[in-house]
């Protein structure tokens, strides 16, 4: 069985694994959380209520943060 490390471990305790959270709650979990010595990321599903099928109303976009450090 994996073994997982006391940071993993810290960090998975004080999410709710199937919990919804509010954007300005969820960002500083994960700021709260930062400081691991690799470049970390996160990801976001946001429901935007829109038919792809249709060429106008296809979305797809990336956002690149500055580093911290």
């Amino acid at each position: 069985m994996l073994r997982r490390g006391k940071r993993i471990l810290a960090a998975k305790a004080k999410v709710e694994p199937l919990g919804f959270y509010p954007l300005k709650e969820a960002t500083e979990m994960v700021v709260s959380m930062a400081g691991y010595q690799f470049d970390e990321n996160s990801d976001a599903a946001v429901r935007l209520g829109v038919n792809p099928a249709h060429a106008d109303q296809m979305s797809g976009e990336a956002l690149v943060c500055p580093t911290a450090g």
